[in-house]
């Protein structure tokens, strides 16, 4: 790590870390961070009311390298602490790395912001790699060792709503900050931060982000790892709140489409977006047996503005069954398919 020193450039990347009680990952992670080949960079930690060791670490490693902020708040979710970042954040660009992975590469920052510069883009997009931590490799059902791979070409610089339309398409649009380098403008020209009070806030800021966007592209390098654990969001289990996410991350995109009155939106685009829709309304369904609650009362249990929409997405048409088997088979195959239509999703 970078002693401490009197830096006067001003930084060109804002490296955002969100930390809650990540203690057994977090100096692997600020080590792939500090250690970046690109010096020129600030990284702002938010300490979201850890209480297992992780702000000493971040003390540490801000005493040792000029470069850390620490900033601390009480616990209120990933996207608060983001959106903590990113009010204090002086960077051309932002990026987002979660505490528990780490960057694959030294180089990551580097080749990133390099691309950003020479292409004038709003977004960069690139890949990663799954590592299942030690006995958590039975999760690979939950999160597929491929999942943050695009196996398509899309280095073409395009409109934000163009790429998003283009992944869509070939099911491949993943939304994942850690995976994104973004102009700083951008976001805050468009007024886009994360919602908080929810989970799977980065799904509805990465829609925003996507459809904000004027020129972006993607490279195949598989610059970030990202690792599975026990305790992610991904793989612990579900409650009312993975409920609540997706009912959220649902109603944000029928409410985009809706105000979308006169048809401004290309046709791909609004097809992107049902596409999108749809998967959320089928996690809405899918969280709702798994908790295996009877409907009034997961009605009961949530705010009374959300419950008929609760109601609506809970309803699952003929045609509904037809598309979700269809897009089942499209992602996992024919054998896959077969089983969950027979014997339904292994918990």
């Amino acid at each position: 790590m970078e002693s401490r020193k009197h830096v006067d450039a001003p930084p060109r990347v804002s490296v955002i870390i969100p930390v809650y009680n990540a203690a057994p990952y977090l100096r692997r992670c600020l080590d792939s961070v500090c250690g970046q080949t690109f010096r020129n960079i600030e990284i702002i930690c938010v300490d979201d009311g850890s209480t297992d060791g992780s702000a000493a670490i971040l003390a540490a490693c801000a005493a040792r390298d000029v470069r850390v902020r620490v900033l601390s708040q009480a616990n209120r979710g990933q996207g608060s602490a983001r959106n903590h970042g990113m009010r204090t954040a002086c960077g051309e660009y932002i990026y987002f790395v979660d505490a528990d992975d780490e960057l694959a590469q030294p180089d990551a920052v580097e080749r990133i912001a390099g691309m950003m510069d020479a292409q004038s883009l709003d977004l960069a997009l690139f890949d990663a790699e799954t590592r299942y931590d030690d006995g958590c490799e039975h999760l690979a059902h939950l999160v597929r060792s491929g999942a943050y791979v695009r196996r398509h070409d899309y280095s073409a610089v395009r409109s934000g709503m163009q790429m998003l339309a283009d992944m869509c398409h070939r099911r491949e649009w993943t939304a994942s900050p850690p995976l994104a380098m973004l102009r700083r403008d951008l976001l805050e020209k468009s007024g886009i931060v994360f919602p908080e009070g929810f989970i799977y806030e980065d799904n509805v800021f990465m829609l925003r982000v996507f459809m904000a966007a004027k020129r972006a592209t993607h490279v195949p390098w598989r610059l970030y790892v990202r690792k599975v654990h026990a305790n992610t969001t991904t793989t612990a289990a579900v409650t009312i709140e993975n409920l609540k996410g997706y009912l959220f991350c649902w109603q944000h995109v029928r409410n985009v489409l809706a105000s979308d009155k006169d048809r401004r939106l290309p046709r791909r685009v609004r097809r992107a977006l049902e596409s999108c829709g749809r998967r959320f309304k089928w996690h809405v369904c899918n969280v709702a047996r798994r908790l295996g609650e009877p409907l009034d009362s997961l009605y009961s249990r949530i705010p009374d503005c959300d419950a008929n929409d609760l109601r609506i997405a809970l309803h699952v048409s003929f045609t509904d069954k037809i598309g979700n088997a269809l897009q089942c088979f499209l992602d996992n195959g024919f054998v896959y398919t077969v089983r969950r239509i027979l014997f339904g999703r292994r918990i």
